[in-house]
């Protein structure tokens, strides 16, 4: 089933403002949605200490509107540099309350994805810097871990974008450029696959069937 028009309204405002690039919500059971990223969007990398303070992981005025200059903070819950691949969570409550609340306020009342998996190819679809949906080819190779988006332009600014497929589901994360673009053909190599780069228990909260009072609520969102 192909969404509707309806349903990418509502989408468009599930993709955000991350630092100088963009983010999407995701859509977690047990906690607080998240925001999915492009590692690079970061304004620098926390460090590779896993006892490091809260501090050292959170950002000040990294997440905004679509479009907006971001003002909210947010907690990096994981980021790998080799795979382009970060995860943004509400900052912690008892070092920010304020923040967390406007976390939550900024995030809750928004539609979110849901993850899938391009096991072969399929089509899809990505928002331009113009806010318009575009459709798209997506293809993987069975021994690689990255997407190849065929058939629109990926442009400076999309980074952190999410790669959509034909069901709704973000099965992507956009994170470079065109290697080739002409009149024939435009690919672009090197798109995170999020269930190969996402850590397992992630993956596992995403799975999870969202409590009925939050589905209820997510007016204007499709599930599979």
């Amino acid at each position: 089933m192909i969404p509707s028009t309806a349903w990418f309204d509502a989408h468009t405002a599930a993709i955000i403002t991350v630092g100088a690039g963009r983010g999407f919500v995701v859509a977690m059971p047990t906690m607080l949605p998240v925001v999915i990223t492009a590692a690079h969007c970061l304004p620098s990398l926390p460090p590779a200490d896993p006892m490091m303070y809260t501090h050292e992981r959170t950002y000040p005025q990294l997440l905004g509107p679509l479009g907006a200059p971001p003002s909210l903070r947010a907690e990096c819950l994981f980021v790998d540099p080799i795979t382009d691949v970060g995860v943004l969570s509400e900052p912690d409550g008892e070092v920010w309350p304020d923040d967390a609340d406007a976390y939550q306020a900024f995030l809750e009342p928004r539609a979110t994805f849901r993850v899938g998996a391009v096991t072969d190819h399929t089509t899809g679809s990505l928002l331009s810097l113009t806010h318009e949906w575009t459709p798209c080819r997506i293809d993987r190779q069975p021994t690689v871990r990255m997407l190849t988006v065929f058939d629109t332009c990926i442009e400076p600014g999309m980074s952190g974008s999410p790669v959509v497929d034909d069901r709704g589901r973000a099965v992507g994360v956009v994170s470079v450029g065109a290697e080739r673009h002409d009149v024939e053909v435009c690919e672009h190599h090197g798109q995170p696959s999020l269930v190969h780069c996402l850590p397992g228990w992630l993956l596992a909260e995403t799975v999870k069937r969202l409590p009925d009072h939050v589905a209820r609520r997510r007016v204007g969102s499709w599930r599979v």
